[in-house]
């Protein structure tokens, strides 16, 4: 209450707004329980805010005396208003469930809070969901994380809260760090997600990815996610690379992992870049105009200071579109795309594929397409279409590979399948796209070609492969028939690739595609349809 007493007040406003007309349905049968029960609505709605620890206190007694009195029968609520009334209780904690870091970390340690959980074991408890850690600006500063101008930048203190029942013991020594650390040293992280502490602070954007590592930061610019300069210093200048660059050094399959996160990190700097760029466009596009209005209404200083914003997004947009072509090229120096793969372990992506209501997984593999779109957006269409032949290139033997497979490799291997055609169609859509894409290019033409070929001729071939395998062993490849192994092999793909296709625009969404049929009956129909059966012919 001490650290948030502005929000206590309004939270008990907002429960007295509210609780008055539940509590004043409440009724009893019992003669001996009406005079307390008068007491316990009264303790309700009275507003006095001398002491809020005590009033905050006297609420959450007297509403669990209430609740308590519903469940043993001798008190009645209006239909549907105990639950209304639980969650007015639960609610009126909320904006103000946190307590001051260090006050926390020492009622933790206090043995005599401990509290028997289950009726078993003794736990400890923090007195809050959230925390508050002060900012020591001064330190910040000497500790070398800001540079002395950016203080003003800095937060006072800093909130962040779990939405988690319990946290393990390893993240109660990642709370102490940050209440025993008063600033002086900067403290790191090696992922944002991987304890529930670096979630809390990166959600509230107090956590900024450098480079490698994401820093605490205390600079109060919470919609940015990267510290750019300083992670543009790091990936240009500071880190350094090894030889991989050196076609006789193996970056092998373990290898690959660390340097898809490598890429990861330059495309998304590069891509950070060029969005500032598009503000700074949006800025010069309007900014005559609105300078013109101020000068107009006879608002010269503010016309005279959004003239010196004008003229520095002026000289931005250039710059920030040369950086993120500098960090692509850098990224390409270091880790060329014809020496260290970035092809050939696919997985999940966020994505879903739709073919009416029926939803299909995506899968993906790289990020070295990325930078084709990357490059083409800051204007560097020459780059990209060089870059661009490649990873086309490494991608169609890989499709090359499948199709001159056993059809049934395919059907083992679909998800790495998937993957390759996927990458390839956003490949695709990068540089078709109208807007900043490179269509009668080089690269343009001969994704076009390819793609005619790969969804005319190659999956036709691998389909009727996979159909003669199927009738080999008796199967039915028939549609509504049991499917066997092979079919089911022939199904998977026709349906996923289907997907895929119409998801980028390759094959065109079919009308009126059983638009009464239940989602989940075709769910169903799927799942019969890929089931792996046993060689029906051999059994």
């Amino acid at each position: 209450v001490k650290n948030n007493t502005n929000e206590v007040k309004q939270a008990l406003d907002n429960f007295h707004a509210q609780v008055g007309s539940i509590v004043g349905g409440i009724s009893t049968s019992q003669q001996n329980v009406i005079t307390r029960l008068e007491l316990l609505k009264q303790s309700m709605v009275t507003v006095t805010k001398s002491n809020l620890s005590d009033e905050i206190y006297g609420k959450y007694q007297g509403g669990l005396e209430l609740l308590s009195g519903i469940q043993s029968g001798l008190i009645t609520f209006p239909e549907g208003q105990a639950q209304r009334f639980q969650e007015l209780l639960i609610q009126l904690e909320k904006s103000w469930d946190y307590a001051n870091i260090d006050d926390a970390m020492a009622f933790t340690r206090n043995d005599d809070n401990l509290v028997m959980y289950n009726g078993a074991q003794l736990v400890r408890v923090f007195p809050s969901s959230g925390f508050i850690l002060p900012v020591d600006k001064d330190n910040v500063v000497k500790s070398g994380l800001i540079e002395a101008s950016e203080k003003s930048k800095c937060f006072n203190e800093m909130r962040f809260n779990f939405d988690v029942r319990g946290i393990t013991r390893e993240q109660v020594m990642m709370l102490d760090i940050l209440a025993n650390n008063d600033w002086k040293r900067g403290i790191f992280f090696s992922s944002p997600g991987g304890s529930d502490v670096a979630l809390a602070l990166y959600r509230r954007g107090y956590i900024k990815q450098d480079g490698v590592t994401f820093e605490f930061s205390p600079i109060d610019d919470r919609d940015e996610r990267l510290v750019s300069d300083k992670m543009y210093a790091n990936l240009m200048k500071n880190y350094q690379f090894g030889q991989m660059s050196n076609p006789d050094v193996l970056t092998d399959y373990y290898t690959r992992r660390h340097t898809s996160q490598y890429r990861s990190q330059f495309a998304s700097l590069a891509s950070d870049y060029l969005r500032k760029a598009q503000n700074a466009q949006e800025i010069l596009s309007r900014g005559q105009s609105y300078i013109d209005a101020l000068s107009q209404a006879g608002r010269t200083d503010e016309a005279n200071q959004m003239a010196k914003v004008l003229k520095t997004a002026k000289t931005d947009v250039p710059m920030y579109k040369e950086r993120a072509i500098k960090l692509i090229k850098r990224s390409l120096e270091v880790m060329p795309a014809n020496v260290v793969l970035d092809y050939g372990e696919p997985g999940p992506s966020r994505e879903k594929y739709y073919v009416g209501s029926m939803p299909y997984e995506a899968y993906g593999d790289g990020v070295l397409h990325d930078y084709v779109g990357i490059l083409l957006e800051a204007g560097d269409k020459k780059s990209a279409n060089e870059l661009g032949l490649e990873i086309a290139r490494q991608l169609e033997t890989i499709l090359t590979y499948f199709e001159n497979s056993d059809p049934s490799f395919a059907g083992r291997n679909a998800k790495d399948l998937f993957a390759s055609l996927d990458t390839y169609l956003k490949l695709s859509a990068q540089v078709l796209s109208a807007q900043n894409g490179d269509r009668e290019g080089k690269l343009g033409q001969h994704l076009i070609a390819k793609t005619d070929y790969i969804f005319n001729k190659m999956l036709p071939k691998l389909y009727e492969g996979l159909k003669e395998k199927a009738n080999n062993n008796g199967e039915s490849a028939r549609r509504g028939s049991t499917a066997g192994r092979y079919s089911s092999m022939l199904f998977n793909i026709q349906d996923n690739v289907e997907a895929i296709g119409i998801h980028y625009g390759v094959i065109p969404e079919p009308s009126g595609a059983n638009p009464e049929q239940d989602p989940q009956s075709l769910e169903l129909q799927r799942m019969m349809e890929q089931m792996q059966t046993g060689d029906s012919v051999l059994q």
